[in-house]
């Protein structure tokens, strides 16, 4: 729960509905309480790295903690997506494509899957 808690601040921030100095605060301690409970939880790290992405602009922090989301759980689709997103971010596109491709081939019909993968694939100007 605690994990969802930090995503639903980030996405109230993306979504222009909080301030990156309320979401922020709340975001962050809403993860390391996940991960505070459970080390090993997949999406504590993926909240986590979400919120060091969108609001700390930290993308080598996310970049690590995505990598250890991933490394947790190599069969998890979010995983591969947040991961790719990171890396496209940082100009890798042909591993973030990589790496969506795999998203999308574990959950097929997730919307917000699919969404990173198209947003992956224009950063990485493949545009067919």
């Amino acid at each position: 729960p605690w994990a969802g808690i930090a995503h639903v601040w980030v996405n109230l921030r993306n979504m222009g509905l909080k301030s990156p100095e309320e979401s922020l605060p709340k975001a962050l301690r809403a993860a390391g309480r996940a991960l505070e409970l459970d080390p090993n939880l997949v999406d504590g790290h993926l909240a986590l790295a979400r919120a060091k992405r969108d609001l700390e602009f930290d993308i080598a922090a996310a970049e690590v903690l995505a990598r250890k989301a991933l490394d947790l759980n190599p069969g998890s689709a979010e995983a591969h997506a947040v991961y790719g997103n990171i890396l496209s971010f940082r100009g890798r596109g042909d591993e973030a494509v990589a790496h969506l491709k795999q998203a999308v081939e574990l959950d097929p019909i997730s919307l917000q899957t699919n969404s990173t993968f198209a947003s992956v694939l224009y950063r990485a100007r493949r545009f067919e």
